[in-house]
Order: structure tokens, then C-alpha cells, then sequence
């Protein structure tokens, strides 16, 4: 392999130096404010996108470090090397005042340690790294859901907040459950996930790390291993900001509100449906935030419906264990983009995976029901891919194709120097395969820039 076992333990302690040295004090500064920008349509509708990267040092918190290892059959050859010396890294990046364990999971899971979590120290250390160096992808298929239900069951260890690492290189069967599962108990186990090669599904691992209030990252060669492995780590050790709340300043509505004229002691001269209104002002993604990390990108965006101001500013506040911080940024005419739908997509793209975890997440079936409604309706107008909406390009010369399965349908013309060359259709994924011998190709128009932004 490229990464040398010198390499590997000199980053490991370089890491370790700076995490402790950083997270000695408490303090927020906040880097690259500039990136504020306006973008209003033909229709009056505009969004709004604030982007910062916080830098801040909170008290450092002693942890217990559960990795759990991909050891199925797809990681044969070069992802089990690599997850090996993912792995190495994180053995020689740990605290010295920590728990932690190891977990190979396919078909089946081993746990290294029976007994549960061990104290680092040089024998659980040495133990440890030797099995890293001896890892190997035997254990057949990848099913991932019983060995976090065992993690989950597993009693807290005092004083120490737990930690689950995921390192995987394919997608699974059962996603949806694992990160409702995930989420389920992101109250007192966080999650963070590393996904090897250039098969890793990326809604597996941005789904779990989003919904254990982790990070996560992707890694296809050596060059990436080592920086991914090592932020993600530094993650895992340090606090986070959480509860964080974006305001928007400025805001007022040309609408007018319809008040209540009975004369009661209930509602008189109110608004008769506060609710609905407040939700047509503006949609805003994520609408819950994740949790903030040192030096981690925090992108907001906002769409703000025809007849409301755009907003002049906007105020985050967020709470962290040493208590509340604040900040303030204003927002101006420069920062106008033009007409283009780029911010509006973009916006979309993020509301739509926020939404696709939350229906995960949804025990009740109505509600779940309503949510996918929501989906579809944003694909189909937006023109944006998701887990219920696709779009298929259609042979002209058959003009007889079946779509009859189709839940919703939306024709867009492509026009090029020539003319009309093709149509595409938006449309729920039911069942689409079993019509693909009779259309001519299957496009998926995911944005990468906004798959980046949407991570």
C-alpha cells in the first residue's frame, strides 16, 4: 500500500496534538462570510442561500469509539486494504482516556472484544492493530442492521459519550431501516461513516451519519484515505454545536392575512389560519439543521414565495456545552445572482433528501404517505431526481409506450440549436424496470455540485 505504517502513526499523532490543543478553550469565530446570495425569478419567487464555515473550540469530552468494519464479499481486494489502514489510522489517533471496540459485520457480525467495549491502553492497543492488519472480506453479504441493534442495546459506559464509525463500500437492502434506526437513537449515540471505493451508496452513508448527527466521506484511493480518515476521527472527538436556529431578518408579506371578526374570547382579530400562512411565507432547507463541526461547511438555503420581501440579513444562534452562541450576518443587493434556477434546484435538492430520511423515520402511515406526496410534487416541478421520482428519456418512433404505471407525468422539451430533440418524463420509479425494454435509456440527472452541497 501507498500509506506506510511511519505515515500513518505520525498524521495519527499530529492529529492528536492538534484536537487537544483546539479543544482546550471555548470560543466561535466564523470564516468565509461572503458567500451570500440572491436569486429572484420571472414569478417573483426568490431563494437565498447563506454558506459559513465555523471555526470554534469547545471542552473536550471523553468518548467510547465503537468502529464498525464492512467485512462482506464486495470489499474483497483493494476496500479491505484500505479499510484496513482506515482502520490503523483511527487505532493510533485515539485519546489516551477512551473506550473503544471493533466490529466486523457481513452476513454475520464478530466482535473482537466479547466483553464489550476496553480501555485503550498498549495490550487492547497492540490486539487491536494486529487485527486491523489480518482483516478480511469473508463474511459474505452486508447486512449492518443486527449489529448496531446490538451496539444500541448495550449499556452506556459512565462519563463516556459513545461514538459509532461505519466504514462500508456498498449499499444495502434495508437502508430505509437502518437509518430510521440511526435516528432513533441519535439522542445518545452519534453516528459517522466512511464509505470506501466508487460503489459506496451514498444515500446508506450520508443517510446514517445525517441522521446520527455525524459527518461523513468518500474515499476512492490512497491519496484521499488518510485526510478523510483523520477529519472524520477529529469529528468524533470534539463536541459539536447543536440545536441550531436560522432566522431570517426582514421578512414582511404583501399578503394580505384574513382576521377573525366574531367577537370571541377565542381568536377575535387574529389570524384564522396562522398556520397555513406562516408555511406559504417561505420553505427553508434543511429545515432542521444538523449538528455544526469545527471547520465543517454549514449551507442554508431559503425560497421565499411571491409577495414576501427578501430577507436582509440572517441571525443563527446555536447552543454548545459551555452555552448559547450567536451570530449575525446582513445580507445586500450585491450578492444577486440573476434569473437562473440554479439556488432554487439547489434548495430543492436538500429539502428532498431531508424529506426522504424523515418519511424513513415515519412509523405512521398516513403521515409517511404525505411526506411522499411532498416529494414527488417538488421532483415533478423542480425537475429534481429522488427515492419516488426519475426521468426516462422516450423513443419518438414509439409513440405507442405504455406509461400507464406512471403516478405522476410531467413532458419537458429539451431544445437544441436544432429543435426538439428529446422528451423526458417525471414520474414515480414504481415498477420501472419492468418497462425498460421499451424505452431507449435511462437517465439520472443528479447535480454533483449539489450532491456535494447536499452532504
Amino acid at each position: 500500500m501507498k500509506t506506510s505504517q511511519n505515515s500513518i502513526e505520525k498524521s495519527s499523532r499530529n492529529l492528536h496534538a492538534s484536537a487537544t490543543s483546539a479543544l482546550r478553550h471555548s470560543s466561535l469565530t466564523i470564516h468565509n462570510k461572503s458567500p451570500r446570495f440572491y436569486q429572484t425569478l420571472e414569478s417573483g419567487s426568490t431563494a437565498a442561500m447563506t454558506h459559513l464555515i465555523p471555526s470554534f473550540a469547545l471542552n473536550e469530552e471523553k468518548v467510547e469509539l465503537i468502529i464498525l468494519v464492512d467485512r462482506s464479499g464486495s470489499m474483497g481486494g483493494y476496500s479491505i486494504r484500505m479499510a484496513s489502514a482506515a482502520l490503523q489510522l483511527f487505532l493510533h489517533s485515539l485519546p489516551t482516556d477512551c473506550y473503544f471496540s471493533v466490529i466486523g459485520f457481513g452476513s454475520s457480525y464478530e466482535l473482537l472484544f466479547k466483553e464489550g467495549s476496553l480501555k485503550y491502553g498498549p495490550e487492547s492497543l497492540h490486539e487491536t492493530v494486529n487485527y486491523a492488519k489480518s482483516i478480511s472480506a469473508n463474511l459474505g453479504g452486508t447486512e449492518i442492521l443486527a449489529p448496531l441493534k446490538d451496539i444500541y442495546s448495550r449499556p452506556h459506559i459512565r462519563g463516556y459519550l459513545r461514538q459509532i464509525f461505519v466504514i462500508t463500500d456498498g449499499a444495502i437492502s434495508n437502508t430505509d431501516q437502518v437509518i430510521s434506526l440511526v435516528k432513533q437513537n441519535a439522542h445518545n449515540s452519534r453516528l459517522f461513516a466512511l464509505g470506501i471505493g466508487p460503489s459506496a451508496s451514498h444515500y446508506l452513508v450520508q443517510g446514517i451519519a445525517t441522521a446520527g448527527g455525524g459527518t461523513c466521506a468518500f474515499v476512492e484511493g490512497d491519496d484521499s484515505i488518510q485526510n478523510a480518515t483523520l477529519s472524520q476521527l477529529k469529528n468524533s472527538l470534539q463536541p459539536s454545536l447543536t440545536e441550531i436556529n436560522l432566522e431570517w431578518i426582514g421578512l414582511s408579506s404583501a399578503t394580505s392575512v384574513e382576521l377573525n371578526p366574531e367577537k370571541t374570547l377565542f381568536g377575535y382579530n387574529k389570524p384564522l389560519q396562522p398556520e397555513i400562512i406562516k408555511e406559504k411565507t417561505f420553505s427553508q432547507s434543511p429545515k432542521n439543521i444538523p449538528p455544526i463541526f469545527d471547520g465543517q461547511q454549514m449551507v442554508v438555503f431559503g425560497i421565499f414565495h411571491p409577495g414576501v420581501d427578501k430577507p436582509s440579513g440572517v441571525m443563527i444562534t446555536a447552543n454548545s456545552p459551555d452555552g448559547p452562541l450567536t451570530l449575525n450576518i446582513s445580507m445586500s443587493d450585491a450578492n444577486v445572482l440573476g434569473n437562473t434556477e440554479m439556488l432554487h434546484k439547489l434548495a430543492v435538492v436538500k429539502l428532498i433528501r431531508e424529506l426522504e430520511i424523515e418519511e424513513t423515520s415515519m412509523r405512521d402511515k398516513f403521515t409517511s404517505e404525505i411526506i411522499k406526496d411532498q416529494i414527488i410534487s417538488l421532483g415533478v416541478k423542480h425537475g429534481i431526481t429522488s427515492k419516488h421520482t426519475s426521468y426516462i428519456a422516450v423513443d419518438e418512433n414509439r409513440r405507442c409506450l405504455d406509461i400507464g404505471f406512471v403516478e405522476r407525468r410531467q413532458v419537458l422539451s429539451l431544445d437544441s440549436p436544432a429543435g426538439p430533440s428529446r422528451h423526458y418524463v417525471s414520474m414515480d420509479t414504481t415498477d420501472v424496470t419492468a418497462h425498460m425494454s421499451m424505452i431507449s435509456g435511462f437517465v439520472r440527472s443528479t447535480s454533483k455540485l449539489g450532491s456535494r452541497i447536499g452532504s
